[in-house]
């Protein structure tokens, strides 16, 4: 996968299951597909020893994946803290 666009995400299609799109400048941050076609931007961690997701909003306006590349930066490191 590469970097995650708005190109990128609004042509990604349902499937049977859902499914993440991973970006590759930034490995925490994906984009959930929801088998029901909803798209939703995440955060992937390890707290305490145990995987976590933090969910940041739904696709669509504000929320694209340009915007959110410096947010999720800075999400991370409060989160890493």
């Amino acid at each position: 996968m590469a970097k995650l666009s708005k190109k990128i995400v609004a042509a990604a299609e349902t499937a049977e299951r859902d499914y993440f799109l991973w970006d590759d400048s930034i490995p925490a941050f994906a984009v959930r597909v929801w088998s029901s076609g909803r798209k939703v931007y995440v955060i992937h961690y390890r707290s305490g020893g145990r995987m976590r997701r933090y969910t940041i909003g739904q696709y669509g306006s504000p929320w694209t994946a340009e915007f959110l590349h410096g947010f999720i930066v800075a999400k991370i490191r409060q989160i890493s803290l």
